[in-house]
């Protein structure tokens, strides 16, 4: 027993084993409850409705209206996240889409562990990317990121080993085309090995460029289906421009030193034979969201650590490999640091789990306050907020859009509760937070009640709740409701 003990200490891949399972073990006991990211909505909405068996959705029908139900497609993202996790959906139920970025964090790390092993390099360095803040906590959401991560790792596996047979190189094709189904910019780390195996004329490289385009086909199938074009890119409603370029270029700098301990110098020292594509990786990256115009400081104040950060996700395997063919002289202390990577990695990644199971905690407070509020009598200002806490998860619930119903004659109903879900983390949520009360006040009466809820969250979000009584045969005209922004008279 304790030879067997002391042979699978010495394996390679122990490590791995031993942090998966622990890993594992404390993401089910933790495991998350709510939506962090407003995105995360538009890909639930989507698997709940490709789950069952629908490609749209129906609205429901406005309170007092005799009109039929519009049809809709929920969000407007590219296909791949929204169907993993419908597969979740199909699996274990709709709590279960969160499982869908875990397990493709714990695969992105063993291809990493594998691509390392072929690349005589140690499989701890595997967990590199779990020292990156934005990855670790983004496994407790729905979003794109992760799933991009795994199949960039797995890219590299395939692609980047020594002496690869053609079946392996039309298997990395065949993972970068199906990359695309997830992101669009999940071409910038695969382009560079791509174009590569050309320069580099790989033998077979032809069979990596013929997996590419077959793996691409769901892509555009998928495009053409739902949005009518088979070349469909959806629009985020943000420009790029090159004045947004130094901003956007010290935080990506940043992140890459620091969040990510040293990435780019790694990177610089690095002896991997694949160093220039995953230079050219790294250059197109940083010249492509250096210019996008998204400001998430600006947006969510502290929160773009993450926000910003996870851009980044899929270039970690690239500069993981890179890191981990260091110098020479590096490697004479590889097992102190192989100790290290595995002892950093298992902390942080429990603090981070027990963060955010403390939050889902605080969140659940406010979606038990919400669904307190009779069905069919709730009104939301801030509409996008208010996703985040009453959807599938919880539980059914209808509420509307204040702003909707606005334009609606509601007045044939007494009793309405409005809330409005604010944050106070940079001055343009501040901003939000007082519009939407602004619009409430114009909405319903000139002065309002004293809320009858109002909590917050342990990051400063607050639930405030209306309860407001019109009396009955009230109308525009007698101004006790009017329409927003219409004069008093």
């Amino acid at each position: 027993m304790r030879n067997t003990f002391a042979r699978f200490c010495q394996w390679p891949f122990a490590g791995l084993v031993v942090m998966t399972v622990l890993a594992t073990v404390v993401f089910f006991c933790l495991y998350p409850t709510h939506f962090l990211i407003a995105d995360e909505t538009a890909y639930f909405g989507q698997a709940q409705t490709w789950a069952a068996g629908r490609t749209a959705e129906c609205t429901s029908p406005l309170p007092c209206s005799t009109g039929e139900s519009n049809i809709y497609l929920p969000g407007d993202y590219p296909a791949g996240t929204g169907l993993l996790a419908a597969f979740w959906i199909q699996v274990a139920g709709v709590r279960a889409v969160f499982w869908g970025s875990f397990v493709c964090w714990l695969a992105g790390t063993w291809a990493l562990g594998f691509a390392l092993r072929d690349n005589g390099q140690l499989p701890a360095w595997a967990f590199f990317p779990w020292l990156y803040l934005p990855a670790a906590l983004l496994t407790r959401t729905l979003m794109s990121e992760l799933p991009s991560f795994a199949l960039a790792a797995l890219f590299l596996y395939l692609v980047a080993g020594p002496n690869r047979s053609r079946g392996y190189l039309l298997g990395a094709g065949w993972v970068a085309g199906l990359a695309i189904l997830f992101r669009e910019t999940n071409v910038l780390w695969a382009l560079p090995f791509l174009i590569g195996a050309l320069v580099r004329r790989t033998p077979d490289a032809a069979s990596l460029w013929a997996g590419f385009v077959i793996g691409l086909t769901p892509r555009y199938l998928s495009a053409a289906l739902l949005f009518g074009h088979p070349l469909y890119v959806r629009d985020p409603g943000i420009g790029f421009s090159i004045h947004a370029f130094p901003k956007n270029l010290a935080f990506y700098l940043f992140a890459l030193l620091v969040l990510l301990p040293g990435g780019l110098w790694w990177l610089a020292k690095s002896r991997w034979p694949f160093r220039q594509e995953a230079f050219i990786a790294a250059g197109l990256f940083l010249s492509v969201y250096g210019c996008y115009e998204y400001d998430a400081f600006a947006k969510s104040g502290y929160k773009a650590l993450v926000l910003q950060g996870r851009f980044l996700i899929p270039l970690l395997p690239a500069l993981t490999l890179a890191a981990a063919c260091g110098p020479p002289a590096f490697h004479r202390h590889s097992r102190r640091l192989q100790t290290g990577l595995l002892l950093c990695a298992g902390v942080f990644f429990l603090t981070v789990q027990v963060a955010g199971w403390r939050f889902n905690r605080a969140q659940q407070r406010i979606t038990a306050a919400l669904y307190q509020v009779p069905g069919g009598r709730q009104l939301s200002f801030t509409p996008d907020e208010t996703r985040k806490y009453i959807n599938g998860l919880a539980g059914p619930m209808v509420w509307y859009a204040g702003d909707q119903l606005a334009r609606q004659q509601i007045w044939c109903d007494t009793v309405w509760y409005a809330h409005i879900l604010s944050r106070g983390e940079s001055m343009d949520r501040e901003k939000k937070a007082l519009t939407a009360l602004s619009r409430l006040q114009q909405f319903w009466i000139d002065t309002l009640p004293a809320p009858s809820v109002d909590i917050s969250a342990t990051d400063g979000s607050r639930l405030r709740v209306w309860k407001l009584t019109l009396p009955a045969g009230s109308s525009p005209e007698n101004k006790i409701y009017r329409y927003p922004h219409e004069q008093t008279r």
